[in-house]
């Protein structure tokens, strides 16, 4: 089941906890991944989620819908993207941890993408923010393993430039590797 963005859609930060929420209707409450270290300040005890929002929301929808995914993991990814969209806090690249690659890939916003590293691992990334230079980039796969003292957990967020990108090869998704 897809979930319909509407009015009563709201976000909401419990400073008690230092948790992001985003109330989705009676009963209904969504918790991002991001972590409070990684956010900006959060102005307002409630905001509301945006025509912005619920456009992000579309447009990730209609991106991932060439994928083989479940509705409630597109879902659970696009609430993810959009609050790192909108609450995580500005990052420079930290591209050195991925491979250069021999052909030069620009991708688009909601694209589904590949960055590998150095310590031979690949991951998927979804593609939050794309220019002619940079991408922000989400991890999507459980883990993704750059060294024994670096890696990132699913929904960590990522920049890097375009020459690192892997237009992703397979359009399906084994359910063990989707979380």
């Amino acid at each position: 089941m897809i979930l319909k963005p509407d009015d009563n859609w709201l976000w909401k930060f419990d400073k008690t906890q230092s948790q992001l929420c985003l109330e989705l209707g009676d009963e209904l409450v969504f918790q991002p991944y991001l972590n409070r270290k990684k956010m900006v300040a959060f102005p307002k005890s409630v905001m509301p989620f945006t025509v912005d929002d619920a456009a992000i929301y579309y447009q990730l929808l209609e991106q991932l819908s060439d994928h083989d995914l479940p509705s409630a993991v597109k879902v659970h990814w696009i609430l993810n993207a959009i609050t790192a969209l909108r609450f995580h806090k500005p990052m420079m690249p930290q591209s050195w941890f991925f491979k250069v690659q021999t052909q030069f890939y620009r991708p688009e916003q909601g694209e589904l993408i590949e960055l590998a590293c150095f310590a031979q691992q690949r991951a998927r990334y979804l593609v939050l923010e794309s220019n002619s230079q940079v991408s922000l980039c989400m991890l999507v796969d459980p883990k993704h393993v750059f060294s024994q003292q670096k890696a990132l957990q699913q929904f960590d967020v990522i920049k890097v430039m375009n020459d690192r990108v892997c237009r992703l090869q397979q359009q399906t998704f084994l359910m063990s590797q989707v979380s």
